[in-house]
């Protein structure tokens, strides 16, 4: 019973997977960093991709392609670096799954088997409860 109530701690590599999913920049942002980011003369070319896209595609005005060329100044100052969050997230979890499973191995030397089983079934039943009440 006590090996099923471990197996059902969370799965840290799932998370963070999924996390990542959910907090990696979306590909309209990732664009607009990588188009803000050019040099100076990329804005000028009037047959480049700037030009193209904003005045062409996109319709733009001279004022609203000023004021899109204003965003470089109030682009991100830190890059969004994704493996590292990731490794220290995944650091994390595994430390807090590791601390989990400690105290669980701690309660069941104190715990006899029967009197462990029926702390287990108790907490299944009533342990959100009370963290809820808190």
């Amino acid at each position: 019973m006590l090996r099923s109530f471990k197996n059902s701690k969370p799965d840290a590599d799932k998370y963070v997977k999924a996390f990542a999913a959910q907090i990696s920049p979306s590909l309209p942002v990732r664009f607009l960093e990588w188009i803000l980011n050019k040099r100076e003369g990329f804005y000028e070319d009037k047959n480049g991709l700037w030009y193209s896209l904003f005045a062409e595609e996109s319709g733009l005005s001279v004022k609203q392609m000023a004021d899109m060329k204003e965003l470089r100044k109030s682009r991100a100052k830190t890059e969004f670096n994704k493996e590292e969050l990731m490794k220290q997230l995944t650091s994390h979890l595994k430390a807090q799954c590791a601390h989990q499973e400690k105290m669980l191995d701690k309660i069941s030397k104190i715990f006899k088997p029967a009197q462990l089983a029926k702390f287990i079934l108790w907490i299944r039943k009533h342990g959100e409860v009370c963290i809820k009440i808190r």
